[in-house]
């Protein structure tokens, strides 16, 4: 079954919205506060403008290669073909591999609502990815409306309780304005560039939106003012109503302005709000890689059977069958082997920085405009200057590319060495 174009301009809004913004407003703009202050929302202003070319970069490259490969798509187009698919087995071994990140934030946040035994955090964000893939399933024609939905109401809660607590927000709390120098808005930069990922992972699905030459350019301006108003929002908020000492300690977000400017009785309202906004981000990284194993199978590169779209709505339902599997492994691996989930944010970070800096190279390479060979320039020099911070980690991501662009030519070069000896052996 070939590719449907279910997803219309409300649709890609609501991706959009979900897949940037996350998890990103629960922590985030917390640690920022701790790093720069109330100056932090300098930062999260700053950081807005910087990240509106590269959403156009991404957006730009969706239309120049509607596909479900994505970004490893285009730059397979613009580029070298194997260093695009190289691209696109990193970028599904990040996704794959820091997924059940999410699936334990959110079983975290249950944790502290019903209080279960810690053991069985494990389990708990297992079924959450399972409830992420059941949702999958549905297909774009269903699910997307029922996520665009969701994310909406959700974004209207947010914005409302925000409405009602920052008037309650104290002068005292917001002084001393810059506690750690001018220099501390960079260092709080950094941090906040990491909650804008997530616009890279909605060229996935560009095979499957309506009209995208038209609706891309359309959607993405909107995606940027309400991702960054939002951000900015929930920043200000929290400096203006959380007391220093206060921020200091814990970075969660939510949870202390519910409980300050509404009530201790409504602080569980925030886990409820933190469970919400991880499971619509679960969803449309879960999408992101079902498509990119899609891709890859149809590549050659997976088997075949992970490439066959099904369902009376369209879903590649046996790569959504395979991740099932890989979660569950991966989480057993995470459990069992104690590993860091600092570590893996790191692994996923240094990736998705190399992954961008050769998408913005070939943006550079095909964009004929000045406007938006200026945006690649922008993205290449605001993804350039993490590099440094994430030191051993992007050595490690360039060792992972290196490996996998010798294993896909080892394997290109067997795959052609098959025919001339099925001649041999006819002749």
């Amino acid at each position: 079954m070939p590719l449907q174009r279910h997803i219309g301009s409300r649709e890609l809004l609501a991706f959009y919205i979900s897949s940037v913004v996350g998890a990103g407003v629960l922590i985030i703009p917390g640690i920022a506060a701790q790093i720069a202050g109330p100056a932090s929302v300098l930062a999260w202003a700053l950081l807005a403008l910087v990240t509106a070319p590269v959403a156009a970069c991404f957006a730009k490259m969706s239309v120049l290669a509607p596909e479900s490969g994505g970004v490893p798509a285009f730059i397979e187009k613009s580029l070298h073909p194997w260093l695009g698919k190289t691209l696109s087995l990193l970028l599904t071994l990040t996704i794959v591999v820091s997924d059940p990140i999410m699936g334990l934030a959110a079983a975290h946040y249950l944790q502290t609502l019903v209080h279960f035994d810690r053991q069985w955090l494990p389990l708990a964000g297992y079924a959450f990815l399972l409830s992420a893939i059941g949702f999958n399933f549905l297909g774009m024609k269903i699910g997307g409306k029922i996520q665009s939905i969701a994310v909406f109401i959700l974004v209207a809660g947010l914005v409302g309780v925000m409405a009602v607590a920052l008037p309650q927000g104290s002068a005292h709390n917001m002084t001393p304005f810059m506690p750690e120098g001018v220099s501390s808005i960079g260092s709080a930069m950094v941090v906040c560039f990491f909650a804008f990922l997530g616009w890279e992972n909605i060229a996935s699905i560009a095979g499957e939106v309506r009209d995208p030459e038209r609706t891309f350019p359309r959607v993405i301006p909107w995606a940027v003012a309400l991702v960054g108003g939002l951000y900015g929002l929930v920043a200000l908020t929290y400096v203006a109503i959380v007391p220093a000492d206060e921020r200091a300690t814990a970075p969660t977000v939510l949870t202390p302005i519910l409980r300050i400017a509404v009530g201790e009785s409504t602080a569980a309202a925030g886990s409820v709000v933190a469970i919400a906004l991880l499971l619509l981000a679960v969803n449309c990284w879960v999408m992101g890689a079902s498509r990119q194993i899609f891709a890859l199978a149809n590549a050659g590169l997976l088997p075949r059977a992970l490439g066959r779209w099904s369902g009376p709505h369209g879903a590649p339902r046996n790569a959504l069958a395979v991740l099932a599997v890989i979660y569950g492994a991966c989480t057993l691996c995470i459990t069992f082997f104690r590993i860091p989930e600092e570590m893996l944010i790191q692994f996923a970070n240094a990736n998705f920085i190399v992954i961008h800096l050769f998408a913005f190279g070939a943006a550079l390479r095909r964009f004929r405009s000045g406007r938006m060979r200026a945006c690649a320039w922008i993205a290449i020099m605001a993804s350039a200057a993490l590099v440094p911070l994430l030191g051993r980690m992007v050595l490690a991501s360039l060792g992972i590319i290196a490996a996998l662009f010798l294993g896909l030519a080892w394997h290109e070069s067997r795959r052609a060495s098959r025919p001339q000896r099925a001649d041999a052996l006819q002749g």
